[in-house]
């Protein structure tokens, strides 16, 4: 196979008797063939750091081998928000950084293409006087042009602003050329955040997008003339992901970000086949549980995000990066499984999380396994979680943990563990609360004492500690990361780690959540003998925002209509499904206060999906409308939420993030649950099942998730639409006690 057809990652193993020859026609394929030989041999590094490195001991290779490999993707990247704490005070040597860099390594990560992401604000900064005596350099908002900032944008139309940039993106990709030769393009992507030039020059170029990438075009040009065969990269991005109308340079690298930050009113497949038929090369950001907003609590579905792996190969995206967080234990599942895609070349299908848990724990994973695969689905955080993890842990301390090697790698999960408890008992607490500041206190130092554990990004989670707290605030004083050093913070030994455990135990029963899926046609629930069922006089009216999904039903032909609010800056895309899945009405909404009228006919059940505006709007349901939401996000209190407890189920268990507190109501109104603001398990008494019970006061950015009752909810009692098998008698839940 000639070697020209191929990448420079590409590489030949092939046996010669006793022997495996590992061929590369480039040293960056030369290390992929390497770790591709040591990962047949047995060689793994499920985690960075030593402990857990798995390096069997061969008397001699005893492999035949002669296959042809190459990664999928030419880049393979993630980063940690905030990094990894190294060169700091908590980490002067590097060490932690240096971990995560062989482990990236070893697992196949990198590539030999690099992109970068914002890069405004390190102009802002470098040009920061001249951009301060030229106004016009700097964008206009409403007729102003705006003070300098590290954030803000260039006027797209000024030609001094893009003379200047342009030398400065040669004289920066000169010199990474200097350093290495292979450097593939230079970032042009604007400093983070909106506040584009609206002046009346930059408007004639068009939206947004246009603007964004005619500056893109004009430094490409520079580029090219000055660097042939180098690229710009770039984002699509926020205000600036949807496609441009003109046409791209044939040097513009596009990264599209379709997952968060999409404004474009079209899905994430959508948005990435867009630009997929814009440009000749193209590359995919992603948001993987960053610290800032996980916290390093498990968070990654993995099922899903190793799907999306597998449609951009598919789709021929041959770059993407990963914005997640330097934490072992919440990412580092996902990313084992990831690097696992990789090469697939003369590899046996295997269950990816089985073989991560067996390297990790040994002996031990029959009793771990259950946990990692719980928080690769969905964690909720909860006493009942926590109870299964101090269980886990004691059974496998008890019976497992034989060897030094599996016990210290037990321990270093226990820590983890017992961070998530320190972690929600201080989420739970009000900011008034009496021992809120000591508790927060004992988080913070928990996080440090872990730090060297590399299963938490301990100094990004701190700063964000501290900083919740407020500058003023006695910890922020005690604590300042500045002067702060490894070996000013108490070890944590063997012993207080296991009677950690143990403490876990006792406080946290292990009670299994039960579970339950429903299916069928959309329906209306019996009445059940519940009081009343007068229908409102007047239609319902929901503030809604993020993806929203629904199911409505007319008793006679008439319409709903969807509204956005007065500072919308998004557009809203709205589509209707018959039944059978057919696409019936498409709208897109654009401009604040736009509205859309949905015609429904009577008798017939439609599927509503709202793609992310990124915007709130209102719905206005009318009488004789049935609705189940299942998934949306309420940026306001809600007065109620009605769902359905389906025959026989013993418990109501779902998970409600409000930001503020909630409540869960009966079929009769009384309070079976107050102050929610995370997971409710309640018991349900024979006489409240087979009814429609209510959450009031939900509010959050965070959907709602239901666990053991449907996944439908509706703005009035009598208004709500269950899935059909939601109607039958529910099994008994599994209820399993501390062991």
């Amino acid at each position: 196979m000639a070697w020209s057809s191929r990448g420079p990652e590409a590489f030949h193993l092939v046996s010669k008797g006793d022997e495996v020859e590992i061929v590369a026609s480039d040293p960056r394929g030369l290390v992929i063939g390497i770790y591709d030989l040591l990962d047949r041999l047995g060689a793994r590094w499920p985690l960075p750091g030593e402990q857990f490195e798995v390096l069997p001991t061969r008397p001699r290779i005893g492999v035949w081998v002669d296959v042809w490999g190459e990664p999928r993707f030419r880049m393979r990247e993630f980063f940690g928000t905030g990094g990894a704490g190294s060169g700091t005070p908590l980490d002067k040597r590097g060490d932690f950084s240096r971990a995560w860099t062989d482990y990236m390594r070893r697992n196949r990560w990198g590539g030999p293409d690099h992109i970068r992401g914002h890069t405004g604000e390190a102009f802002a900064d470098a040009h920061r006087a001249a951009l301060e005596a030229h106004p016009d350099w700097r964008a206009e908002l409403k007729g102003q042009r705006v003070p300098w900032s590290r954030s803000l944008k260039l006027c797209a139309s000024s030609t001094g602003a893009l003379e200047a940039f342009q030398r400065d993106r040669a004289d920066s990709l000169g010199r990474q050329l200097l350093v290495d030769p292979t450097t593939f393009a230079i970032s042009v992507e604007p400093a983070d955040g909106g506040g584009h030039c609206d002046c009346a020059r930059c408007r004639a170029l068009g939206g947004v997008s246009d603007r964004v990438f005619t500056m893109a075009n004009q430094v490409a040009r520079h580029i090219n003339a000055t660097h042939p065969g180098r690229w710009v990269s770039l984002l699509a991005y926020n205000e600036h992901a949807e496609v441009p109308s003109i046409s791209l340079e044939p040097n513009v690298f596009v990264m599209v970000v379709p997952y968060g930050f999409n404004r474009t009113g079209l899905d994430p497949d959508e948005l990435i086949a867009a630009w997929k038929s814009k440009v000749r090369r193209l590359g995919v950001y992603d948001y993987w549980a960053i610290p800032d907003w996980a916290h390093d609590v498990p968070s990654i579905a993995v099922g899903p995000m190793l799907e999306r792996l597998d449609s951009w190969a598919a789709r021929g995206i041959e770059a993407f990066l990963i914005e997640s967080s330097f934490s072992g234990a919440a990412t580092g599942p996902a990313l084992w499984q990831a690097s696992r895609r990789f090469l697939s070349a003369g590899r046996p299908s295997v269950d990816d999380l089985h073989e991560w848990v067996t390297l990790v724990f040994g002996t031990c994973s029959q009793e771990i396994e259950p946990l990692f695969k719980e928080w690769g689905e969905v964690y909720i955080p909860s006493s009942a979680g926590l109870g299964r993890a101090y269980s886990a842990l004691g059974q496998a301390l008890d019976g497992c943990g034989r060897s030094s090697v599996e016990r210290s790698r037990l321990l270093w999960l226990a820590r983890y563990v017992e961070y998530l408890r320190l972690r929600f008992e201080v989420d739970a607490l009000a900011k008034a609360a009496p021992d809120r500041a000591e508790r927060t206190r004992e988080l913070a130092r928990w996080l440090l004492a872990i730090a060297p554990d590399l299963s938490v990004a301990s100094y990004r989670l701190v700063q964000l500690l501290l900083k919740s707290e407020g500058a003023d605030a006695p910890l922020a004083k005690e604590l300042d990361l500045a002067r702060l050093s490894r070996s000013s913070l108490p070890g944590i030994s063997e012993q207080e780690s296991i009677d950690r455990v143990r403490t876990g135990q006792r406080r946290y029963a292990a009670v299994d959540l039960p579970k339950a899926s429903f299916r069928g046609r959309w329906v209306h629930p019996p009445a059940s003998g519940q009081a009343t069922r007068e229908r409102s006089a007047t239609a319902r009216v929901m503030l809604l925002g993020g993806m929203t999904d629904l199911n409505v039903r007319a008793q006679t032909s008439t319409s709903i209509s969807i509204a956005l609010g007065a500072y919308a800056s998004a557009p809203l895309r709205v589509l209707v499904y018959d039944e059978a899945g057919r696409l019936q009405i498409e709208r897109r909404i654009e401009g604040p206060g736009a509205s859309a009228e949905l015609e429904l006919r009577a008798d017939h059940t439609y599927r509503i999906k709202v793609v992310d505006p990124k915007n709130s709007f209102r719905l206005r349901v009318p009488v004789g409308v049935a609705v189940g939401l299942t998934q949306f996000v309420s940026p306001a209190p809600t007065d109620a939420l009605y769902f359905w407890v389906p025959p026989g189920t013993r418990r109501v268990v779902m998970d409600v993030p409000s930001l503020v507190p909630s409540r869960v109501l009966d079929s009769n109104g009384a309070v079976v649950l107050d102050n929610v603001r995370g997971l409710v398990d309640v018991p349900v008494p024979e006489s409240q099942s087979g009814k429609v019970w209510c959450v009031s006061g939900y509010k959050s950015w965070a959907p709602i998730r239901a666990i053991s009752v449907p996944q439908a909810f509706a703005l009035g009692r009598d208004d709500l639409l269950v899935p059909e098998e939601a109607l039958k008698v529910a099994k008994s839940p599994i209820r399993r006690g501390s062991r």
